[in-house]
């Protein structure tokens, strides 16, 4: 409902989702999910299948939380965050898909024995062209490439 009638400021106006998100803000949580990360990444995303692969694998947390940590915590610190955590989900979900479920997180993706996997899937992700050696999806590639490299 966008007008809450138990709101003590009746004239406030909610964008769309932003009930929910607040909402989601009062469900009993662990102490890890109660930080600002949680709130400002994590709580911002879409919930669908990318968000549960991101909150479910602990790399890619603590990846993000480390990424959160290390920007000045300004407002678009928290979108960039959540595009490359979802970008690294939607290849998790690649990778879960083109090795038929052996792989299942981040943690095992980076095993050297599923590095072939893991570049089937970064080409089918970015639509790399065998014929001429180019990704129709090229920043895509290279933000993954550089997640991969981040010190």
């Amino acid at each position: 409902v966008h007008n809450c009638s138990m709101c003590p400021d009746q004239d406030r106006k909610f964008k769309w989702g932003e009930c929910a998100k607040i909402g989601k803000c009062m469900l009993p949580t662990d102490k890890v999910q109660g930080s600002s990360f949680f709130q400002n990444v994590i709580g911002r995303m879409r919930d669908d299948d990318v968000k549960r692969i991101v909150v479910g694998d602990s790399l890619l947390v603590k990846l993000g939380e480390r990424m959160y940590e290390k920007k000045d915590v300004e407002e678009h610190t928290s979108g960039n965050v959540s595009s490359r955590l979802r970008e690294l989900g939607r290849l998790v979900q690649q990778v879960r898909e083109t090795s038929d479920k052996k792989v299942l997180s981040m943690t095992a993706a980076l095993d050297p024995a599923h590095f072939d996997v893991v570049i089937q899937s970064v080409r089918q992700l970015t639509n790399f062209d065998d014929s001429d050696h180019s990704f129709k999806k090229g920043t895509l590639a290279l933000k993954v490439r550089e997640l991969f490299c981040m010190k």
